[in-house]
């Protein structure tokens, strides 16, 4: 049943959720606000990838090469910049069967993680090896 309801697109079933919390609010009136945890168990049924259900923290992209920018001793990854001697690791590696992924885990200057297609993984070190000697190349 459940597989069933998340089958149908994201604009259906919030009408469903809608018009089910409609029914029991005449059915019960403002006593079902009480039950707060119910009603959270309930939206995550309807909705099990907003809260968590999959993984959201890489941004995919089709060039990594258009994120990327080497100004002098400077990293930019997509807004964010940070000095090479502040940022000192790069974790690449494969991340699916088609994407690669980069992150900087060891810095909170370059926040982004970002999934790109699988064959610029290469390149990608190359460019690294090439701008950022210094920085070690982690999987």
């Amino acid at each position: 049943m459940l597989q069933k309801l998340h089958v149908l697109p994201r604009l259906h079933r919030a009408l469903l959720l809608i018009g089910l919390l409609t029914v029991f609010y005449l059915i019960w009136g403002r006593a079902i606000f009480q039950y707060f945890g119910g009603l959270v168990l309930f939206i995550y049924v309807f909705f099990p990838e907003v809260m968590g259900g999959e993984d959201k923290s890489y941004n995919k992209c089709k060039d990594i090469f258009n994120l990327l920018e080497a100004c002098g001793d400077e990293l930019r990854v997509g807004m964010d910049k940070a000095s090479s001697t502040v940022i000192r690791k790069v974790a690449i590696g494969q991340y699916n069967d088609k994407y690669g992924y980069v992150s900087f885990p060891y810095t909170q200057k370059i926040t982004g993680q970002y999934t790109f297609p699988i064959a610029q993984i290469g390149p990608l070190k190359a460019w690294f090896s090439e701008h950022f000697p210094d920085l070690e190349i982690i999987q």
